[in-house]
């Protein structure tokens, strides 16, 4: 590898190349590397290049500030990969998650995960790269580029997630995992999904069920009619990655307020890693009843605005030039302007919508569950 200017070169790992029949794709923009060759036994090594890393300009944008799920990344992954602990927090920003993608000596593990915290603009510029990574990887990248293009989201992205879906030679969860992106990715155009309802795994035929919103219950029993009686049904079991699915699928919605494992918003707090207590019950309670417990710093308000808009979201912070900004449902920070504010008023609801146990059955609720409580985000 040769290095670049500021310690970045660029790298042949089969994250970066485009495929064959992408040629209508824009060029790639590669995922830089650093230089961290035999990093994992090199810790005070990787810090330095950690701090080298704090001169690019990239890392004075707001998206890897103190907070943002780049900052976080030290939530995430130092439980697994202690040696990380040597280096600066502002080194886990965007620059040091992209090297760590790109460093084929690294483990998958630790590169699947730095994957999941790239945020969607950076991962659209490398398109080609995750297309590729879907088919010319090991088996935890392709999991993590398959999610990572529905995150990116378009056309490109759908396509190529549709054709992993409708290869029979791939492994049934990774095609159920694409079953799922490509949801995210476009929700354009979803009868596809049809053609899997009835396929013989089992894999395919329930994310074909979520995406379409056909009834995924293993048997026909009664529903539960309580929060009471829903805890008891959900004590044990679930499948975790039958769980993933259902989180980050666009007709549940978890994602869109919740981030796990890196993905998802901001918009609600981050479920990773979940605070103490939190048992199944507890979280059975948060998920049908939204608005009995609250998290601290989450308090809703509405503002409505001259023209008659009613806006809400959650983190308010008021400006000295009378202005207000919080943080909407889709995570992203939105200022409104002094002249135009006409009320701020607080809600005495959360943000999270009621009625979720109309759309959610025994076992969905069951392998949420047990994703949200047994995979290490």
């Amino acid at each position: 590898m040769v290095p670049a200017r500021n310690g970045v070169a660029t790298s042949s790992s089969p994250v970066q190349g485009l495929s064959k029949g992408d040629e209508d794709i824009a060029a790639p923009k590669p995922f830089p590397r650093v230089a961290v060759s035999r990093c994992a036994h090199r810790p005070r090594f990787m810090a330095g290049i950690a701090s080298a890393l704090l001169a690019l300009p990239i890392l004075a944008d707001p998206a890897t500030a103190p907070g943002s799920p780049a900052w976080h990344l030290a939530q995430a992954l130092i439980p697994r990969h202690p040696w990380l602990g040597d280096i600066p927090p502002i080194g886990r920003s965007l620059p040091f998650l992209e090297g760590i993608v790109a460093e084929d000596s690294l483990p998958d593990s630790l590169r699947a995960s730095a994957l999941a915290h790239l945020p969607a603009p950076i991962l659209r510029q490398r398109l080609p790269n995750l297309i590729r990574g879907i088919t010319h990887s090991t088996p935890p990248l392709q999991h993590a580029s398959v999610w990572a293009l529905g995150l990116a989201g378009g056309m490109d992205a759908a396509h190529a997630l549709e054709s992993l879906v409708g290869a029979p030679s791939r492994p049934a969860p990774l095609r159920a995992d694409a079953l799922v992106a490509r949801a995210m990715a476009s929700t354009h155009d979803l009868r596809f999904a049809h053609a899997f309802t009835n396929a013989p795994e089992p894999e395919l035929r329930h994310a074909a069920q979520l995406v379409l919103g056909q009834n995924r219950d293993a048997e026909v029993r009664p529903r539960p009619t309580t929060t009471a009686a829903w805890i008891e049904a959900t004590t044990t079991g679930g499948d975790t990655d039958r769980g993933r699915r259902l989180f980050l699928s666009p007709q549940i919605g978890c994602a869109k307020c919740h981030a796990f494992e890196g993905r998802g918003s901001l918009a609600g707090p981050n479920l990773g890693p979940l605070p103490v207590p939190s048992t199944r019950a507890h979280l059975v309670e948060s998920i049908l009843e939204p608005s009995r417990r609250i998290t601290d710093g989450f308090q809703a308000y509405a503002l409505t605005t001259r023209d008659e808009i009613t806006l809400t979201g959650t983190h308010l912070e008021r400006h000295p030039d009378g202005s207000a900004s919080f943080r909407a449902a889709s995570g992203q920070r939105i200022t409104v302007p002094a002249a135009d504010i006409v009320s701020i008023a607080p809600l005495d609801s959360s943000l999270m919508p009621e009625g979720l146990v109309e759309i959610l059955t025994p076992d969905d609720l069951r392998d949420l569950l047990r994703y949200l409580t047994e995979v290490q985000p």
